[in-house]
């Protein structure tokens, strides 16, 4: 089982329906959405973003600075436990 997952919700186009039922099911397991500047996350997105265990979504630039973005979100969430 996954402590965490990292959801890019850029462009989704099947995540959505996935991240909703894991969302709704699974509230030990924390969510961290991350998106390209520039783009809105769904129409529908707010509807899982209230749940605590969703983490406010990350804006990133590029690639690049993925890597950076996600480890400082991972070592926050291993010092939570």
């Amino acid at each position: 089982m996954s402590k965490f997952i990292v959801a890019d919700i850029t462009d989704p186009k099947s995540i959505p329906q996935e991240l909703v039922t894991i969302v709704e099911s699974m509230p030990s397991v924390k969510v961290i959405p991350i998106i390209e500047k520039g783009f809105e996350p769904w129409g529908m997105y707010d509807h899982i973003s209230k749940y605590p265990w969703v983490l406010p979504v990350i804006e990133y630039n590029g690639k690049d600075e993925i890597d950076d973005i996600l480890l400082k979100q991972i070592y926050k969430i291993e010092n939570s436990c």
